[in-house]
């Protein structure tokens, strides 16, 4: 009997000039499922609207939003799934937008006590060496006070040396 001959198995190597195989891209979503992601959208934005308007905390409607519009997104199927999903994103997004206003605020109200040590802490030492202590500078406000204090001091130079003549 002859032996069977083994035949070599074919390695693939990463530089192999074979033809690669690409996979199917989505389909582009249809009209009416564009339309149901952007009236879930509208209907969770109005929702969380009057949920807000009947005093519900924006935690809560956010929160309700996403995990409910999620829940049927997950439980339903064709454009109710798509409706869902935009009510979903739109609580979503709510939520989002509630965690930057509360960064901003943090950070707005940082600044003003940093502002209003350093306020305090020129009037203590505006106190301290007996002058009048500085007003912040906060725009047109300071820029009117600072010549004001100015204009004061030329007219009480002239009121002392006019007095000293008479």
């Amino acid at each position: 009997m002859a032996k069977h001959k083994h035949k070599k198995k074919h390695h693939y190597r990463n530089a192999a000039s074979g033809s690669v195989a690409r996979r199917p891209t989505a389909a582009e979503p249809e009209g009416g499922q564009v339309l149901a992601a952007l009236a879930g959208g509208a209907g969770g934005a109005l929702l969380g609207g009057i949920a807000a308007n009947q005093g519900w905390k924006p935690e809560v409607i956010s929160a309700l939003l996403a995990f409910g519009g999620g829940l049927a997104a997950w439980k339903t199927e064709g454009n109710w799934r798509v409706l869902s999903t935009g009510a979903a994103a739109a609580g979503a997004g709510q939520f989002m937008l509630m965690m930057l206003a509360a960064q901003e605020e943090a950070k707005a109200k940082a600044e003003a006590e940093k502002l209003a040590a350093a306020s305090a802490t020129n009037a203590a030492t505006a106190a301290k060496a007996g002058e009048k202590p500085r007003q912040s500078s906060i725009g047109v406000a300071h820029a009117f006070n600072t010549i004001a204090d100015r204009v004061a001091e030329i007219y009480d130079d002239d009121a002392t040396r006019f007095a000293d003549a008479a």
